[in-house]
């Protein structure tokens, strides 16, 4: 959505007050998400799930985000390995 990490921080909050889901992420949180280093929460998922919906060009991110912990966890460890190779 080419969003800056504040205001995904911040659209996060606004449609989870929306959802009555008590979050609120800050930009630290999503560098984290970014980078792999730890996953949003299914509450946290439940809301970006929306967002995504919300938007043709990015919905079919909808059901990534609706995905288990443990595809979170794979996927950052697949990136960490593909990181290291290209390092090399």
């Amino acid at each position: 959505m080419r969003w800056g990490q504040e205001d995904l921080a911040t659209e996060i909050t606004k449609v989870a007050a929306k959802m009555g889901i008590p979050i609120t992420p800050n930009r630290i949180c999503v560098i984290r998400w970014e980078a792999g280093e730890t996953a949003p929460s299914l509450q946290h998922r439940a809301v970006l799930a929306k967002i995504a919906a919300r938007d043709h060009r990015t919905e079919h991110l909808a059901e990534y985000f609706r995905a288990p912990l443990a595809h979170w966890r794979l996927a950052a460890y697949v990136q960490l390995e593909e990181k290291d190779e290209t390092e090399v």
